[in-house]
């Protein structure tokens, strides 16, 4: 998968995807306002933008040539950043439209903070409109949903819930590019989420119980990612899983790995 890129945008996206290269099979590339990008974005003393994200859309804009130029060759460019503090919430915009100028399908990944961080969360939600209309798919995590599978997490636990539901997933997406991807995704907004369990209907039991809150409307779209190594017998069951708790016919398609354990559950968001 070489002619996919992953864009990591942010300190959070910093921390996720830094030890990722082994995991995915396409390049990942840091994007961030201090000396940890790949694309040198701003002066080195810079210390980064500290939760403003006008400086950091100014520094994005000001290098727009910078990052064309790291597009270049690239069929898709898959961002991920995690919401609500500055470099990813003002460059992710900028991001994706010099992406798709470069020719290249958008798909944002975007985490959601949890809603006691109200402020975070505010200013995450208020770029989200901006996001979709630069993406041809958008895929949301919400905290809250994570917390939801995991109520009895620590925190060091429930933050590693995170990175690897993140790093899955963006795998699975990249994966699936190579496939009938947007026939297959056929709305512009997903949630998802990312289960590991030895019994794949109960992982689509917990995907389903944590994710339905944040779903607006439960007539959308619901398309389960198993691996390659899951039989007939069990996508059987999970389909009957997903029809009985949600009234909705789900999408059963099959990543490239054997992970059997592992499942991506994703719902399309309705507004």
């Amino acid at each position: 998968m070489q002619d996919v890129l992953v864009v990591a945008c942010g300190g959070a996206g910093r921390n996720v995807f830094s030890e990722a290269s082994d995991i995915l099979d396409c390049p990942v590339m840091l994007i961030n306002s201090n000396s940890s990008s790949d694309i040198q974005l701003a002066p080195e003393d810079f210390s980064g933008c500290r939760g403003d994200p006008e400086l950091a859309f100014t520094l994005a804009f000001d290098n727009v040539d910078a990052i064309k130029e790291a597009f270049k060759g690239y069929r898709a460019v898959i961002v991920f950043s995690m919401l609500g503090g500055g470099t990813g919430t003002g460059m992710v915009p900028v991001i994706l439209k010099t992406a798709a100028g470069c020719g290249c399908r958008t798909i944002s990944v975007m985490g959601l903070p949890m809603i006691v961080e109200k402020e975070r969360r505010a200013l995450a939600q208020g770029v989200l409109a901006e996001i979709s209309a630069h993406s041809d798919r958008m895929y949301l995590l919400d905290e809250d949903a994570v917390i939801r599978m995991s109520p009895d997490a620590k925190a060091h636990s429930f933050f590693k819930m995170i990175a690897h539901s993140i790093i899955f997933t963006v795998k699975c997406i990249a994966d699936l590019l190579s496939g009938p991807f947007f026939t297959t995704f056929f709305d512009k907004v997903y949630t998802f989420a990312y289960v590991s369990d030895m019994n794949p209907v109960m992982a689509v039991e917990k995907a389903v119980n944590s994710s339905v809150p944040t779903v607006v409307d439960p007539i959308g779209r619901i398309v389960v990612a198993v691996s390659s190594a899951t039989g007939s017998v069990e996508s059987d069951a999970i389909y009957d899983k997903v029809a009985d708790m949600t009234g909705v016919m789900p999408d059963i398609v099959r990543r490239n790995d054997k992970e059997d354990t592992k499942m991506v559950v994703f719902f399309s968001v309705w507004s």
